[in-house]
């Protein structure tokens, strides 16, 4: 017999004394002590005891019984279980002990805290099972006052250049150097769970994310995208646009359809919690430079396209919808592209006959323009008039005359 078959049977017996005693003594709780404690300490149960069926099942039985073990004996069980996470074979079984570990001492974060300090910072025979840990537990961790507190702790020793790091630091620093991609991943991974409770720490890990971005294979730049969206979503009340915007725009067009995929849904997601709403013409205008956008012909039968292709369908028929709540955003929108692409050159103003034109040069830009300027008129109606009045207003703002003639612009907008 294995010793998890063991462990089972165990599970079943104390499962059938509890049931007889509960029937005999309904009342009486000693029964349990009496009982049941003196054959878990014969077997050093809590100590000997592997199998995580088994030692949930009956530690959840005598709870239901009224029965809970001290706190300090569910410390000492909670640091037992982090050290069978560290020798674990496989990352979940090393997740399952720690969300047990976790459990055993009701998410205690002094705790945790206590039992991962003596087990000392990076100090195992497994590396990547640490890494599992910490992200585990730091997940778990809302308060951003305690993660900064455990997160930025320091080691007693100081390392060869004198310096005493934080627990953090000694995690990503050992972890990114890795020459492994799975370490590398691990130390990612532990990265964006510290990020999701604390701005903070979202702030300053920013360099390392862009880095794993355009460095990493495309897997691992596929994972550090979807985080991104993620968090920028999350903190997106505390920070400026302008902080991230250079994780979005690009990737728009990324080389693989998954990263252009995760961009779409991400900045679609921002658009339509209004998340941004000063920067709302922004992201708006890149949305729809996208969705004209022309790939080569080789790429039109990538069906992982076509995925992106429908997903900003379904955003554009979302954000315009049946109650048009986003017309005069969709309107702003044109007339900010149009005057962006004035300031690029794309677009002339031509102040002698009064109307704007294409730069005969940039053909290709300017239709590109025109293409999105005809999808943002579909979708908020009778915008038209609306629109060029504020574009004849931006243009004409510092000027004593009137530069533009409306029938024109309207025209040059119908054009093409």
């Amino acid at each position: 017999m294995g010793e998890s078959e063991f462990w089972l049977l165990f599970l079943l017996y104390v499962k059938h004394i509890l049931s007889k005693w509960k029937s005999a003594n309904p009342n009486n709780l000693n029964a349990v002590e009496e009982q049941i404690v003196p054959l878990l300490d014969r077997f050093n149960f809590l100590s000997e005891c592997k199998d995580l069926r088994a030692l949930g099942g009956i530690l959840d039985s005598l709870k239901s019984e009224g029965f809970v073990l001290p706190f300090s004996t569910r410390k000492q069980l909670c640091s037992q279980l982090l050290r069978q996470a560290l020798i674990a074979n496989s990352v979940a079984e090393t997740q399952s002990l720690v969300d047990y570990a976790k459990c055993i001492v009701d998410f205690s974060f002094h705790a945790l805290r206590e039992a991962m300090f003596e087990l000392g910072f990076g100090k195992s025979s497994n590396e990547k099972m640490l890494y599992v840990v910490e992200e585990k537990i730091c997940s778990s961790i809302f308060d951003q006052d305690r993660l900064l507190e455990y997160v930025l702790e320091k080691e007693a020793e100081e390392d060869e250049e004198g310096l005493m790091k934080s627990r953090l630091a000694i995690y990503l620093g050992n972890g990114l150097q890795s020459k492994d991609s799975e370490t590398r991943l691990l130390a990612i991974k532990l990265a964006c769970s510290c990020c999701f409770n604390s701005r903070l720490i979202f702030c300053r890990l920013l360099p390392i994310f862009e880095t794993a971005l355009y460095h990493e294979d495309f897997s691992m730049r596929e994972y550090v995208l979807a985080c991104l969206m993620d968090l920028i979503f999350i903190h997106h009340s505390t920070i400026r646009l302008q902080t991230v915007f250079h994780f979005i725009s690009p990737f728009l067009y990324a080389p693989t359809p998954t990263l252009q995929l995760t961009a779409v849904i991400g900045c679609g997601r921002l658009l339509l919690y209004d998340c941004f709403p000063d920067e709302t013409e922004c992201l708006l205008s890149i949305m729809l430079q996208r969705h004209v956008y022309r790939f080569p012909d080789y790429c039109s039968l990538n069906g992982k396209l076509q995925k992106v292709a429908q997903a900003l369908q379904i955003f554009f028929i979302e954000y315009s919808g049946d109650k048009k709540l986003h017309q005069d955003e969709i309107a702003n929108t044109l007339v900010y592209m149009s005057l962006q692409k004035i300031d690029e050159g794309v677009v002339c103003v031509d102040t002698a006959k009064k109307q704007i034109e294409d730069h005969p040069l940039k053909a290709k830009e300017a239709s590109d323009l025109h293409m999105a300027l005809k999808l943002g008129l579909s979708l908020c109606s009778d915008a038209l008039d609306a629109v060029v009045d504020s574009l004849i207003l931006n243009i004409n703002e510092d000027s004593h005359i009137p530069l533009l003639d409306k029938a024109k612009c309207v025209q040059w907008f119908l054009s093409k």
